[in-house]
């Protein structure tokens, strides 16, 4: 899962960022502090899948919440947007679900109380067409359980390291599909400031070969070294 925090307090964007690092189905937190950074962010927004939009940002730069919202929304209504404000007045509420939030949560919280929204947003919305009621992906004898956000083959753990776990689930999620490069490079890293279609070469060969121990290095296929795909 990517996450994009979108907060000018400092202090606390941090502090949810360092949480989140810590959980394992998080693959990349990104932290923003004002209108500008997010105007350079907004290229990439649709790699994230989860926005976390603080309501009291920028009178400096004139603009609010409800800009960003609209900003996100003309791209990709799909993208979960939760917004965390200190303020309890109805008319804030009710105005960000009529902009399309999806979520409301009062500061102070906790983390672990955000981290279970999260949890629910990113199950129930971004994978709800992919899960089973038990919270399983299951493809052929392999099992992704999203309570333990961990992979399994025969009920044994599929040990991976984090970015291999993350390309294997994307492939897992779009099996039988051939997945664009860019694509995985995008959810991956979000980045485009080094190769990173040889970084991506690099990380398929390291799930490959952290497959190898289970005899499923061959589920993993390139395509004309642009294209990758999930088969059993």
């Amino acid at each position: 899962m990517n996450i994009l925090i979108i907060e000018d307090d400092v202090s606390l964007s941090k502090n949810i960022h360092d949480a989140f690092v810590s959980y394992n189905f998080c693959n990349r937190i990104k932290q923003l502090f004002s209108f500008s950074d997010f105007l350079i962010e907004y290229a990439r927004i649709s790699s994230y899948d989860i926005v976390l939009l603080d309501i009291n940002l920028w009178p400096s730069e004139n603009k609010t919440w409800f800009d960003i919202l609209e900003y996100i929304r003309k791209i990709d209504i799909y993208i979960p947007v939760i917004i965390i404000s200190s303020n309890s007045a109805y008319s804030y509420i009710e105005k960000s679900f009529l902009f399309w939030a999806h979520d409301y949560i009062l500061k102070p919280f906790r983390n672990r109380e955000l981290k279970i929204r999260i949890e629910r947003w990113y199950r129930n919305y971004v994978l709800a067409e992919y899960f089973s009621l038990e919270n399983e992906l299951v493809y052929a004898d392999i099992c992704y359980s999203f309570k333990k956000h961990e992979f399994f083959i025969s009920e044994k753990q599929i040990k991976l390291s984090k970015w291999a776990k993350y390309i294997f689930l994307i492939l897992f999620i779009y099996k039988e599909q051939l997945v664009k490069r860019d694509f995985l490079v995008d959810k991956i890293w979000g980045l485009w400031e080094f190769d990173q279609n040889s970084a991506l070469r690099i990380w398929v060969m390291r799930l490959k070969k952290q497959l190898s121990a289970y005899w499923l290095e061959n589920c993993v296929s390139t395509v004309r070294g642009e294209w990758y795909m999930l088969t059993r």
